[in-house]
């Protein structure tokens, strides 16, 4: 299978000590990136 799309990276953030701080638990979610995806898988049965 081959997929082709777009999407968004969001992560949890936290502004501590004059910086963002990443993978901090926190009620919001900000979205840091975006882009174009292409993904190829395959299921080889024996």
């Amino acid at each position: 299978m081959i997929y082709l799309g777009y999407g968004s990276l969001n992560e949890s953030q936290a502004w501590s000590d004059s910086r963002w701080q990443r993978d901090v638990t926190g009620e919001r979610y900000y979205q840091t990136r975006q882009s174009f995806f292409f993904k190829v898988s395959y299921r080889h049965q024996f």
